[in-house]
């Protein structure tokens, strides 16, 4: 199945296809299934989504009293 790692954000995403789904797949484990949340199709759409959700929603790095 195709598969694709980008870094989004400093953090490596994974995003690959499954027989039915495209999953990101956050370097703490957690899987979203892109399929349902952004009606992704291929990779190149999780991709896509996965970029824009962080453009959207970036990372705050937390700051050390």
């Amino acid at each position: 199945m195709p598969k694709r790692k980008i870094n989004v954000s400093g953090v490596e995403h994974k995003i690959e296809k499954t027989k039915t789904n495209v999953v990101v797949t956050h370097p703490d484990g957690t899987k979203i299934n892109l399929t349902k949340v952004a009606n992704a199709k291929t990779v190149e759409d999780g991709v896509k989504a996965t970029k824009k959700w962080h453009k959207d929603n970036p990372h705050t790095p937390k700051k050390s009293k």
